[in-house]
C-alpha cells in the first residue's frame, strides 16, 4: 500500500504538470520529487504535534520512515528513468558519476564544484598519488577533463 502511495505522489505532480503547465521537462521533474518529499515533511510534523505519548509516536514515525525508505528509492528509481529520457538538464549519454559530481545550471559557475573537485585532486600533491591508484577516481578526473573542455571552462 505504501508503495503504492509512493507512486501516486510522484507521478500525480508529474502528469498533472505536464497537462496543466508550461513547465519544462526539468522542473517538472524537480516538481515531482520536492512533491514527493513534502509530503514527508508535513507528516513527521503532525505526528510529532499530534501525539504525546512515545508509543504512538513510535510507531506513527515507523511508518513515516518506512514510506521515506520507499519514496528514497523511488525518486532514485524516477531520477534515473527522467535522465537517460532527456528530462533532466544533464545529457543523457554522459557518465552517472560525472552526472551526479556536476551541476548543469545555466549560469556562469555552472559546473563551479566538480572544477573545483578536479583541481583539488590535481593540486593535493601528497592526495594525487593515492587517488592515482584507483581506477574509479582516475576514471571521475579524465571524464571531468573532457567535460570541462567541451564547455569550456578547463
Amino acid at each position: 500500500a505504501l508503495l503504492i502511495i509512493v507512486v501516486v505522489t510522484i507521478w500525480i505532480p508529474h502528469i498533472t504538470a505536464v497537462n496543466c503547465t508550461q513547465l519544462s521537462k526539468s522542473e517538472i521533474v524537480a516538481l515531482a520529487i520536492e512533491c514527493c518529499f513534502r509530503n514527508t515533511k508535513i507528516a513527521i510534523s503532525i505526528v510529532l504535534s499530534m501525539f504525546t505519548e512515545m508509543e504512538s509516536q513510535t510507531q506513527a514515525l515507523g511508518v513515516i520512515w518506512t514510506y521515506t525508505f520507499m519514496a528514497s528509492c523511488s525518486v532514485l528509481v524516477y531520477s534515473l528513468f527522467a535522465w537517460k529520457l532527456g528530462w533532466t538538464k544533464a545529457p543523457p549519454n554522459e557518465n552517472l558519476l560525472v552526472v551526479i559530481i556536476s551541476t548543469y545550471d545555466e549560469n556562469e559557475n555552472s559546473n563551479k564544484d566538480a572544477n573545483e573537485l578536479l583541481s583539488v585532486i590535481t593540486e593535493n600533491e601528497s592526495g594525487i598519488n593515492a587517488i592515482a591508484d584507483d581506477d574509479l577516481a582516475s576514471t571521475m578526473r579524465l571524464e571531468l577533463e573532457s567535460q570541462s573542455k567541451r564547455k569550456g571552462l578547463y
